[in-house]
């Protein structure tokens, strides 16, 4: 019987470090941008003794290696990427973010 339900609710992937950090920024500063993320892991590993550099500032290097956990995560299922805003967590996609208007909610026009 648990064989039976494992095929119906499998255990979700193992996340690494990196991807676990970017997760837990991205939900709590979606939506956020490539080099956003990438700058993040750069300071966690600069506060681990490793290269890096803080927050507020960019290499080279932040927006590849932020798209490309970012990337990894939205194949995982746990992000969505919205043009022009940046990465959010999945169940937040389909939400419009900075008070925008949203058709899906919106009233029908009178005498529709």
């Amino acid at each position: 019987m648990t064989e039976q339900l494992a095929l119906i609710d499998p255990e979700p992937p193992r996340l690494t470090g990196r991807q676990q950090a970017a997760l837990e920024y991205i939900g709590a500063n979606q939506p956020a941008t490539n080099d956003e993320v990438g700058a993040y892991l750069h300071e966690l590993r600069q506060d681990a003794g490793g290269r890096g550099h803080a927050l507020d500032e960019r290499c080279d290097w932040c927006t590849t290696e932020g798209g490309s956990v970012a990337r990894r995560l939205r194949e995982l299922g746990y992000t969505a990427y919205r043009r022009k805003a940046g990465w959010v967590l999945a169940g937040t996609a389909g939400r419009v973010a900075r008070g925008g208007h949203d058709p899906a909610r919106a009233p029908w026009p009178e005498g529709f």
